[in-house]
């Protein structure tokens, strides 16, 4: 297979994201139609060491689940099912004989498919990649988006151009918002790939780099130098996004790097002092260039919500739980129940801005309970694979950095409901579950 198309895969599965994190159904359906292409030229071998079946039924359960979500049942089975959904229902129209648990089915949709995609992404990927080769090249795929979204956002920012063609920047006119609306969608966006840049770089240095002249001209002309300088771009880029909840995951993902990697090899090494470089560079350009409360903010958690409003917005989000608690009211409807209850005309919320509550509250105790078991069997086929050394220490490295990165930012935002960020997450599972030796053979 060429390796063109282990650059083109992941490329073209986050190609949506150049309209605003592909956050429409129109979006997350091209990209459905993508991911069939691929499946149709490349089809699945399904290999048992690699996807075990009871990962296979978990994922079938759950979603049946989604589907149970938005497809229409009898009123008196709604009843049964979702009292809350059935009450509301009846509150907002006239008594009808078929329902759904979804007030939405169209936005419910949406994250459907995100998941579902998402998920089979997890499937595919392991079958997909079968030497270290074909991983660098799809890990450079990903890369590759990346690199165009944090150019274009600085270029956008630096020369102050709010409109291109048909591009228009209407929101956070003094921030980088890449090809996304919202900047801290984006700065998580930026984040998650900045830490599979600085693993691609310590795998790519292990596995294909074989020590050559030391003169300054090589350097400058290396692949290494250029991840470097890559590197940058997405730290600076993080930075002026001006995003604190960005920010503080950032900052967070950079030391659990620095200690996994020291932890690791018990000493200063390469990738532990271009951590502490980034951190240091991180600190003095933030503080110089936004001023020093900005700093403050980063590390005050409270002061990322210091509105009152937002709060109240948690608050809220809980209550939806807890009234919808068993069947949940079915992915993106928190914005439906927002206008019905809350909204009069002043400041709206489409989301939670805690992707765990907002998730709590969609999903209900059946749902977030098949989702743990899914996740469970995961995790249980992940550790298999990392127990029997098939799973390269950069990436078990680079999954646990990224689940931190996704604890911290997934409770001061809503970067999760986000079909880009969602698919890139899953793309990273999925690389979680390749199978190569861990044996060090360079290939110049």
């Amino acid at each position: 297979m060429s390796s063109l198309n282990f650059i083109l895969f992941p490329f073209f599965i986050l190609s949506t994201s150049f309209v605003n994190g592909g956050n429409s159904l129109n979006s997350i359906l091209i990209t459905v139609i993508i991911f069939s292409i691929f499946i149709y030229n490349f089809p699945i071998i399904y290999n048992k060491q690699i996807i075990n079946k009871k990962l296979l039924i978990s994922f079938f359960l759950f979603s049946a689940y989604l589907i149970i979500q938005i497809i229409p049942f009898p009123s008196s089975l709604i009843k049964i099912l979702s009292l809350s959904s059935y009450d509301l229902f009846n509150s907002l129209y006239k008594s009808y004989q078929w329902m759904t648990i979804s007030l939405n089915p169209l936005l419910t949709l949406k994250y459907f498919f995100s998941f579902i995609l998402g998920f089979f992404l997890i499937f595919y990927v392991p079958h997909f990649i079968k030497s270290k080769a074909e991983l660098r090249y799809f890990w450079l795929g990903i890369i590759y988006i990346g690199i165009i979204h944090a150019i274009f956002g600085l270029l956008i920012y630096f020369f102050q151009i709010n409109q291109i063609s048909i591009y228009e920047k209407k929101f956070y006119l003094n921030s980088i918002t890449g090809f996304f609306i919202n900047r801290n969608n984006f700065s998580f966006f930026c984040v998650i790939l900045f830490i599979m840049t600085i693993y691609f770089y310590n795998f790519s240095s292990k596995y294909f780099y074989a020590p050559k002249s030391k003169s300054i001209f090589n350097y400058l002309l290396s692949d290494l130098f250029l991840i470097r300088l890559v590197l940058i771009i997405f730290a600076v880029t993080i930075i002026l996004t001006k995003s604190r909840a960005g920010n503080l995951t950032f900052f967070i993902s950079l030391f659990m790097m620095f200690y996994l990697d020291y932890r690791t090899h018990k000493k200063w090494t390469f990738f532990s002092k271009t951590i502490l470089t980034v951190i240091i560079i991180d600190i003095l350009f933030l503080s110089y260039y936004l001023g020093s409360e900005e700093l403050i903010q980063r590390v005050a958690i409270s002061s990322f919500e210091g509105e009152r409003t937002r709060w109240e917005i948690f608050s809220y989000g809980l209550s939806k739980f807890y009234d919808f608690s068993l069947m949940g009211y079915s992915l993106g409807n928190f914005s439906s129940l927002f206008r019905i209850d809350l909204f009069q005309g002043g400041q709206f919320y489409d989301h939670v801005h805690n992707d765990f509550i907002e998730y709590a509250g969609e999903l209900g105790i059946l749902g977030l309970f098949l989702f743990c078991i899914l996740f469970f069997f995961y995790s249980k086929q992940y550790l298999s694979n990392k127990k029997s050394l098939k799973t390269l220490t950069d990436i078990h490295h680079m999954i646990i950095v990224v689940i931190i990165a996704v604890l911290v930012h997934g409770n001061f935002d809503f970067a999760l409901h986000i079909p880009s960020n969602i698919l890139l997450i899953f793309l990273i599972f999925g690389m979680g579950l390749t199978q190569l030796s861990r044996s060090i053979k360079k290939v110049i």
